[in-house]
């Protein structure tokens, strides 16, 4: 049996993860683009 789901639960995770980082980072980040 396969369950799609399980993968849009592993999409999600990835991109929270992703934001949290970002947020995390953000003056490191602003700082890399020269902001």
């Amino acid at each position: 049996m396969k369950k799609p789901y399980k993968k849009n639960i592993f999409i999600i995770a990835l991109t929270f993860l992703f934001f949290s980082y970002l947020f995390s980072h953000w003056d490191c980040f602003k700082e890399g683009l020269g902001i």
